[in-house]
């Protein structure tokens, strides 16, 4: 009876630091990712500034050749929408461009439903001939869990995002 005491004792302390440590971890996080591709912005801008284009490189696209894929709004640009439908590993959701600097910015909105809102954008740098692309996602998450979760993300959002440039590295420098 004594050990199933401690034990019980034990749980609850490692229950409450797991707790404890959750309220002082970030509750947004950032992930982000960049490459160089041989191109100026103005050759890369078109595929950032819709869903359509954007379908072309994107990692998920490939994931699930059943899913299903709606649009709405305009083509590009702000108001330009798609939403997705599909296995476990593309999921469901949909995603809204709300900001655009012409050959610089796409910023848009992200929903995964259950999960909560997210934004993601893409920057254009010009370096010489060449573009930086950086693809990033903010998210508040909250508290305490989401702490732990943010620790997570670039694990589980960063590796796509780094197949998804180098997919979009591949279709304009071909």
């Amino acid at each position: 009876m004594k050990k199933l005491k401690v034990a019980g004792v034990a749980l609850v302390a490692l229950v409450v630091l797991f707790l404890g440590i959750g309220l002082v971890l970030p509750s947004e996080v950032v992930v982000t990712r960049d490459i160089v591709i041989s191109a100026k912005p103005e050759v890369i801008f078109p595929h950032l500034n819709g869903p359509k284009p954007l379908l072309a490189w994107s990692p998920w696209a490939k994931r699930d050749p059943n899913a299903t894929w709606t649009f709405e709004g305009p083509e590009s640009g702000v108001g330009a929408k798609y939403s997705w439908s599909g296995n476990d590993d593309v999921g469901t959701g949909s995603q809204t461009i709300t900001a655009v600097v012409q050959n610089k910015r796409v910023e848009t909105s992200l929903d995964f439903g259950e999960s909560g809102p997210a934004t993601a954008w893409f920057e254009l740098e010009p370096q010489g001939e060449n573009t930086r692309v950086i693809w990033g996602l903010r998210s508040e998450l909250g508290r305490p869990l989401g702490g732990w979760i943010g620790l997570m993300m670039d694990g589980f959002v960063g590796k796509d995002y780094e197949e998804g440039l180098a997919n979009l590295k591949q279709l304009v420098e071909r």
